[in-house]
């Protein structure tokens, strides 16, 4: 392992910070929405990896166990957000499409990890940029939180065109029919 100190330890506490992480992140999206919580966490995870850089005893390891901590949480995030912006049609494809290119991008992880022979933080500014990039694109994507998700490539193309960039969505902004996220139908009678 890259990391000084124990690597049992190391493990333990990568390991650790991953239910936190997503306990976070599943209130910041159910309550914030998907956009804002996946860029705001992508950004934040540049912006710890940038720890390494300061040179103090373990700082490798605060910035690796922090930035772990948002990329379990980024996770669940861009699962749920992925679910929600392909159509009913393509769902399936497009997800599995997904994975299949993040799959093969690991494959690249082990020769960035070497880069620590030229630099001890060189992994880190890697990961910080491409992080950082990664979130200002998340930024455009639009909200899917209290929406009628797209059931057809047609609604699809159509979907979030009416949104705004800051715009911001939370839960209390629930839509008439109840349930975020969710398209129900059958419009609630009123006597």
């Amino acid at each position: 392992m890259n990391l000084s100190s124990n690597e049992f330890l190391n493990f333990f506490l990568l390991s650790a910070v991953e239910v936190p992480g997503n306990l976070t992140f599943w209130f910041l999206m159910d309550r914030y929405g998907r956009r804002w919580s996946a860029a705001l966490g992508f950004v934040m995870i540049s912006v710890f990896c940038l720890i390494p850089l300061m040179g103090f005893n373990s700082s490798d390891i605060a910035g690796s166990i922090l930035a772990k901590f948002l990329i379990s949480g980024i996770f669940l995030v861009t699962d749920q957000q992925s679910a929600e912006l392909f159509p009913t049609v393509l769902r399936t494809s497009g997800i599995g499409t997904g994975k299949a290119i993040a799959t093969a991008a690991t494959l690249g992880i082990p020769y960035i990890t070497l880069l620590n022979q030229y630099g001890k933080a060189l992994p880190f500014v890697l990961i910080g940029l491409t992080s950082f990039l990664t979130g200002i694109l998340a930024s455009f994507l639009p909200e899917t939180l209290n929406e009628n998700l797209p059931q057809t490539l047609t609604d699809a193309e159509a979907f979030g065109k009416n949104q705004k960039y800051f715009s911001w969505t939370n839960k209390e902004s629930q839509g008439p029919y109840g349930t975020p996220g969710i398209w129900n139908p059958v419009p609630i009678l009123r006597a």
